[in-house]
């Protein structure tokens, strides 16, 4: 059975200098994350603020073996597009790898979702030559053009590559901010 966690409040989620989108979380739900990364998601996510990539305690929140999976509601529809802006740290020596996939879909009642259309990942995180430590941040256009719901999946590696020192074991997806810009 997937737990979810529920956030009831609405907050204004900056964009940049000069603009932002209203956000409300009347029925978002993010599944929850795993102990012990698993302080205040919505705080998290949403915080502005850029997680220690050297300590995952500090601004991180985590899924071990299991996808992330978010679904806001935007106050606004937009005419344009919008951009969903997400970061993952990377750091297979502390069992945390990027997402082997990353999805976002869209709807503009919240019944009827767009096909997950796939975002594009700067890497492929099971292979050695891929190793360092790293935060990457991912970025998808999307039409804005009526949308109000958006729901991001991301699914961890099936398991640690042979080159690791843990083969076979399940894998961290360790994720922090996620932003959504008009522009």
């Amino acid at each position: 059975m997937n737990k979810t966690v529920e956030f009831h409040k609405a907050f204004w989620h900056p964009i940049n200098d000069f603009s932002s989108i209203r956000i409300s979380f009347p029925k978002t739900k993010i599944n929850n994350p795993t102990t012990p990364y698993d302080k205040e998601p919505k705080q998290t996510l949403f915080d502005h603020k850029i997680g220690n990539p050297a300590n995952f305690h500090e601004g991180w929140i985590g899924y071990f073996g299991v996808p992330m999976q978010l679904q806001w509601t935007i106050d606004k529809s937009h005419e344009d597009f919008l951009t969903v802006t997400l970061s993952f740290a990377h750091h297979p020596s502390q069992w945390v790898f990027m997402p082997q996939r990353v999805t976002v879909s869209y709807s503009k009642n919240g019944k009827k979702f767009s096909q997950p259309e796939e975002v594009a990942l700067p890497f492929d995180p099971a292979l050695k030559e891929n190793d360092k430590p790293r935060v990457c941040i991912l970025r998808h256009k999307i039409p804005g053009s009526g949308v109000k719901y958006i729901r991001i999946e991301a699914e961890p590696v099936e398991k640690l590559p042979e080159w690791h020192a843990a083969p076979g074991e399940k894998a961290w997806i360790m994720t922090d901010e996620v932003k959504i810009s008009s522009r």
